[in-house]
């Protein structure tokens, strides 16, 4: 064998060695890369994770598993912690804005005023509570013709001028040179008496020259009489006199009760004597 010979399998001996040694530590190498990172991310995410005691033993025990197996196994476990790592992150990213939109809420709900709703008794009215239902109006509805508070009460014994409006309403006033004659628009009943039952004052007021409006009671009636002569007038009945009124004349007739507490509405005509 020559000398040449020698060289050259010693040449080939030495890269067969390089051959086989250098793969072999090329995959230690990346192996022992691979389980270096793996337990670093397991110490990192050992505090933020609950994990259970079983979990825990199988993550430990994953590096044992690895070792034996091939560097190309090993890259996909590598490629996959980010992955992991980024949706634990994520997690604890929507978690965080979570807390912090519900804290604003709360904020918000505790700035906000309570508005008060309709089961609570709030007034939308601004009067603190329901608008009481009207009552019936004192006033009969076809109203008085003339002021009843300008009414002079001077003759017939009775003072009415304290009686508020109650109930009977009359209208329609017609007056004869020896009477009247009116309307019901709501009779004595109002006032709880039948209709031949004498429940009223009728009384007269005419316009004097100087314009006041002076008379008082001249008669009784009741619901079915609707006409009165003026007998009592011309008589002078408990005072009542004509002097100082024109003829013809404004004449005015209102219902009062006995006790002078109620009365009708005012109801005007003409009275030509």
């Amino acid at each position: 064998m020559t000398f040449r010979s020698v060289a050259v399998s010693a040449v080939s001996a030495v890269f067969a060695v390089f051959v086989l040694v250098l793969p072999s530590g090329c995959e230690h190498s990346e192996s022992a890369k691979a389980l270096s990172w793996e337990q670093e991310h397991q110490r990192a995410a050992a505090p933020s994770s609950a994990q259970t005691p079983a979990t825990k033993s199988s993550a430990a025990s994953k590096p044992a598993a690895s070792s034996t197996s091939s560097a190309p196994a090993k890259a996909p476990s590598t490629s996959s912690a980010p992955a992991s790592a980024a949706s634990s992150s994520s997690s604890g990213s929507a978690s965080s804005s979570g807390s912090a939109s519900a804290s604003a809420s709360a904020t918000s709900a505790t700035a906000s005023p309570a508005s008060a709703s309709p089961a609570s008794g709030g007034d939308t009215s601004g009067s603190g509570g329901e608008t009481p239902s009207e009552t019936p109006s004192e006033a009969p509805a076809a109203g008085d013709q003339v002021s009843f508070g300008s009414l002079k009460w001077r003759y017939g014994g009775v003072n009415g001028s304290g009686a508020r409006a109650s109930g009977v309403a009359i209208s329609s006033a017609s007056f004869s040179s020896g009477g009247m004659s009116f309307k019901y628009v709501r009779d004595l009943s109002a006032w709880g008496y039948s209709s031949g039952a004498l429940g009223g004052y009728a009384c007269l007021f005419v316009q004097n020259q100087s314009g006041a409006w002076v008379g008082g009671k001249f008669d009784w009636i009741s619901s079915s009489r609707k006409s009165r002569d003026f007998k009592n007038v011309y008589g002078g009945y408990a005072g009542w006199s004509l002097a100082d009124v024109p003829n013809p004349c404004n004449a005015a007739f209102v219902i009062i009760s006995p006790d002078a507490k109620k009365r009708s509405n005012v109801i005007v005509g003409t009275w030509s004597r």
